[in-house]
């Protein structure tokens, strides 16, 4: 294959990597403000599906005759795994919170957009079948605080980044790999697009059409989280009857 040829190939895998990278920044996007809308709600839902968890484990226990330490010590083990989680899942509502208040004008997205789609042609590492992880971690860094829209340190870490590697000299590699690789990204890729789309947080765009549809989403994850209330309220009964006490995960 000519030089021409493969750069000719190589392009087409440039618009689609930068489709992919527009899909890939309304998606987080979308998750950010979801995360950051039914932040109480997805709370709620979080400590209410452990807990039920928890207790009908726990019941199963006692049911099967397993003594009571064993159901002391599972419910012990879950509450401390529990409590991680409910940590890792708070900060993460909390960074989605940020991230939606976070200010940036128009100038400075711009500036951010074309920064960014500069940066992917000479660097994104699918172009350059790049295996260094370092190379990776850095690239997938900048990807996201462009996702982000987090203006300034993107600037200083974009700067860290194009000092730290060089543009690759593709005269000198070979163009039957690449094409080949080039051509199964090109498929993986808009494979993996048409399963986002059917999934979240992409199902989730039409919620905010309006203010209607955002408080019939809100209407609709407050009556899931009262039937798995009801359901918490029965398990607790249960529960006591067979332990003796009720146990509280949070």
């Amino acid at each position: 294959m000519l030089y021409k040829d493969f750069k000719v190939l190589q392009d087409q895998l440039i618009d689609i990597l930068i489709e992919y990278a527009h899909f890939l920044k309304k998606g987080a996007q979308l998750h950010y403000k979801y995360s950051s809308t039914f932040k109480e709600e997805i709370l709620k839902d979080f400590k209410l599906r452990n807990e039920n968890t928890m207790l009908v484990t726990a019941l199963t226990m006692l049911n099967e005759k397993k003594s009571l330490d064993d159901v002391d010590n599972y419910i012990n083990g879950y509450k401390k795994k529990y409590q991680n989680e409910f940590n890792q899942l708070n900060q993460r509502l909390l960074a989605a919170d940020t991230i939606c208040n976070r200010k940036i004008d128009a100038k400075e997205k711009k500036e951010l957009e074309q920064s960014f789609i500069e940066f992917l042609k000479n660097f994104n590492p699918i172009l350059r079948l790049e295996t260094n992880s370092d190379y990776n971690n850095g690239y997938e860094l900048l990807q996201l605080l462009y996702q982000q829209d987090n203006y300034q340190t993107y600037l200083a870490s974009y700067q860290m980044f194009i000092n730290t590697y060089s543009l690759k000299n593709f005269l000198g590699v070979d163009f039957d790999k690449y094409v080949n690789e080039y051509m199964n990204i090109m498929q993986r890729i808009t494979i993996d697009i048409e399963n986002k789309k059917k999934n979240f947080p992409y199902n989730k765009e039409d919620v905010f059409e309006d203010e209607t549809t955002i408080a019939r989403e809100m209407g609709d994850f407050r009556a899931k989280n009262n039937i798995l209330l009801e359901a918490n309220n029965a398990i607790h009964k249960d529960f006591v009857l067979a332990y003796g006490e009720d146990i509280k995960l949070y």
